[in-house]
């Protein structure tokens, strides 16, 4: 039987002044690398560019965090810690960007939804607060 694994996005702005100990913070933190932009599963978080997030703020770029399949337990604590960095690092959110897409196979989406892990509102007050 085939693992039943989730996949999540975070659209963000981060500064762009402090990119490169973004970077730092994430490989200390998770499995990461930065890359440009592409459509390729990898078995590592990837952080790309984002262009379809307009207008950044003065001195921010747009940003994706794409993590790789994981199991639903592995996901959310991972998850906590590439949050825990975007807050440090004072990342932003406005309307246009779709915050945080979580793709996951259906036998798991009753289960995750009930667990109070992390949701997908809590994510959104942290990067705004």
């Amino acid at each position: 039987m085939r693992q039943k694994t989730i996949g999540i996005e975070i659209e963000c702005y981060i500064p762009s002044e402090h990119r490169g100990d973004i970077d730092a913070a994430f490989t200390a933190q998770v499995n990461y690398n930065r890359e440009r932009w592409n459509t390729t599963t990898r078995p590592y978080w990837k952080g790309i560019p984002d262009g379809s997030l307009n207008n950044p703020p003065r001195g921010y770029q747009g940003f994706e965090m794409i993590m790789p399949p994981l199991m639903p337990s592995e996901a959310f604590k991972q998850l906590e810690l590439v949050l825990d960095v975007l807050n440090r690092y004072g990342a932003k959110v406005r309307k246009c960007c779709g915050c945080m897409y979580i793709a996951m196979h259906k036998d798991l989406l009753q289960s995750v939804c009930s667990t109070p892990l992390i949701t997908t509102s809590k994510a959104k007050r942290q990067l705004t607060a």
